[in-house]
């Protein structure tokens, strides 16, 4: 058995819970963290996580990779700690839970809203030295976001089938997003999010009308007056030429107006996301009709 745990501060939950939503899926909401956790650092973690239940494993070994995180111990204090414990029996599993755990990332933050995911701590294949993780928590402050095992079901077993998207591009924007996710530099964070629109809609072109297009025919599906948006794509799209090009952002730009452009772009992408993965509509441009 191979397990993946990744442990984030969180910004938006509160109310403390475990959520048990299948055999290799668990996800827990607690304000503090303890246990012994020995991260295997190389190419071969299947073979030592096996190697560990074998009784002529080296205990110098053992003893070794001890040495490289023993006791770990998070405090949330005023903050909360989300804790996402993946299970594979398969013996090369530990890859496809990483890809995985990019998948539910996303999938959380389309459902619940950014500040999910506000920090890793900790994230990759462990073993356990006292084969339990120790977990103390207390139930304080108001609930921002309610959690429930229907909706985290709904989520982790959401069917995205492969005939409606490219597997290779859906991987690459799991993979941007959670990049995106740990960024803290803004100008980063906005080109981050610009390539993913470029895995799609914008595959074959880097012509933005085609995004303003696909934003078009989206929108008019809800009956929505996509307009309004449209008219700010091509100004999007000279924010990150400057970046690309220059560094920087517009020099007659403000830091307001840059942020508000990058919230645009946070809320388009999330469309674009949903739209592409077929779920129901979100309702992320409203804001902006």
């Amino acid at each position: 058995m191979i397990k993946y745990v990744a442990i984030y501060k969180t910004n938006i939950i509160t109310k403390l819970d475990k959520f048990i939503i299948n055999d290799n899926v668990k996800i827990e909401v607690v304000d503090e963290f303890k246990g012994k956790i020995i991260p295997f650092k190389t190419s071969t973690d299947y073979q030592l996580i096996e190697s560990l239940n074998n009784r002529s494993f080296q205990k110098s070994l053992i003893d070794e990779m001890k040495n490289i995180q023993d006791t770990v111990y998070y405090s949330g204090k005023n903050q909360k700690l989300i804790i996402i414990t993946l299970r594979t029996r398969e013996k090369k599993g530990g890859f496809s839970l990483e890809n995985y755990l990019k998948k539910i990332k996303l999938l959380m933050t389309l459902k619940y809203g950014y500040g999910f995911f506000e920090k890793e701590l900790f994230k990759g294949i462990i073993y356990n030295v006292n084969d339990r993780f120790e977990r103390y928590a207390s139930v304080i402050g108001l609930k921002t976001v309610s959690l429930n095992n229907k909706d985290l079901e709904n989520i982790i077993n959401i069917n995205i089938k492969p005939e409606n998207v490219d597997l290779n591009k859906l991987n690459l924007i799991y993979h941007f997003f959670e990049k995106y996710l740990d960024e803290n530099d803004s100008k980063i964070k906005f080109l981050l999010l610009f390539m993913i629109l470029e895995i799609y809609p914008m595959e074959d072109t880097t012509n933005i009308k085609k995004l303003k297009e696909y934003l078009k025919n989206c929108l008019n599906k809800y009956n929505k007056d996509p307009q309004n948006i449209v008219n700010k794509v091509g100004r999007i799209h000279g924010i990150r030429s400057d970046i690309v090009h220059k560094g920087i952002y517009p020099e007659n730009m403000t830091a307001k107006e840059f942020n508000d452009y990058l919230r645009l772009l946070d809320d388009i992408t999330l469309f674009v996301i949903n739209e592409y993965l077929c779920l129901e509509y979100n309702g992320k441009l409203d804001k902006y009709l």
